[in-house]
This record gives structure tokens, sequence and C-alpha cells, in this order.
């Protein structure tokens, strides 16, 4: 909602910082730190929905962290038109 109001820059810059946040969580949750929520350490069975989700959504957050940076970047007050 910000994007669309005099604060748009602060609203990339939050965009930005909450999806690589959320990207950092996921990625270390679901790759590196060994618990129930890591893709290799599920119980016995199928893990391919799961799998697929953390994959999906690692990307969709890595996605909004670029679209987050790309805005804060237009929005410059350095960057000439």
């Amino acid at each position: 909602m910000l994007l669309w109001t005099r604060f748009a820059r602060f609203g990339a810059i939050l965009l930005t910082l909450a999806m690589a946040g959320a990207l950092a969580f996921g990625v270390y949750h679901h790759y590196v730190a060994i618990s129930v929520d890591h893709v290799d350490h599920l119980p016995m069975g199928d893990h391919g929905l799961f799998r697929a989700t953390a994959i999906v959504l690692a990307i969709a957050e890595a996605v909004g962290a670029a679209a987050g940076a790309w805005c804060t970047l237009l929005l410059s007050p350095t960057r000439t038109r």
C-alpha cells in the first residue's frame, strides 16, 4: 500500500527487508538447521510435497526480495529520470 503514497521508497525498503528476512529464516530452517522442518529429516513417508513447497517458497521469497530491491533502486532520490 505504501508504494502508492509519498512513502513509496520506505515501502520498497520494507518489502525488501521483510522478504529477505523471510528467505533467510526459511532457508535456515528448511535446509541448514537440523530440526523437524528440515527437508531431509522428515518422518518416513512421502516428503515430495514438503520439499516442493519449501523450494517454491524460497523462490517466491527471493523474487519478492529482488522486486523490493528493484523498486528501491527505481525510487532512489539520486536516480535521474
